[in-house]
């Protein structure tokens, strides 16, 4: 079985340095759409498997405390003073806590899945799994075609810069200048 992943929301966006410490007005909802954008293309297949949980003292009015976005199960701890009481909550109720990954640097959080023997990462650690993640995975082929393209392109215009007389009388004018 696959894990699935319960993460600190706002503990993941100040890592990322999304939001500063006093945002403006609709500064934090923009905040969270490009966090949840990251999570959404850096997840991939687990975005299915991945819950957030916010802090619901910022969260706006007309929305929901349940809400999905790309798949992501998004929670905001509304009935709840914070979104670490949610967190242990939903670690403490999980039916296989052992599969559950918690994702926060908040001691409190990772305490309450420490004691459900939950795996723990810290936002650091995460954001490296993503990092490694990508790079493992292969390029589309879209992507290796435009790429193709472009190196083609390229070498079509400047390739032939090696045997470009006014470039290797530059570069030997360079050279005797000790540069």
């Amino acid at each position: 079985m696959a894990r699935r992943y319960l993460i600190d929301g706002y503990n993941l966006i100040h890592r990322l340095g999304l939001i500063g410490t006093r945002p403006e007005p609709g500064a934090l909802q923009e905040a969270r759409r490009r966090f949840l954008d990251f999570l959404v293309e850096n997840l991939v297949d687990d975005a299915g498997r991945t819950t957030v949980v916010f802090d619901a003292a910022n969260a706006p009015k007309h929305l929901s405390a349940e809400q999905w976005y790309g798949g992501i199960h998004i929670l905001f701890a509304k009935t709840l003073p914070e979104a670490d009481d949610l967190l242990a909550l939903l670690v403490e109720q999980d039916a296989d806590p052992r599969q559950l990954c918690v994702v926060s640097s908040d001691r409190e959080v990772q305490k309450a899945g420490k004691r459900r023997h939950s795996q723990i990462m810290d936002c650091d650690a995460f954001l490296d799994e993503l990092e490694r993640r990508k790079a493992a995975r292969p390029a589309p082929a879209a992507e290796v075609r435009e790429i193709a393209g472009d190196t083609a392109e390229w070498l079509a215009v400047f390739g032939k810069l090696e045997s470009d007389p006014d470039l290797e009388l530059g570069v030997r004018r360079l050279k005797k200048k000790g540069r």
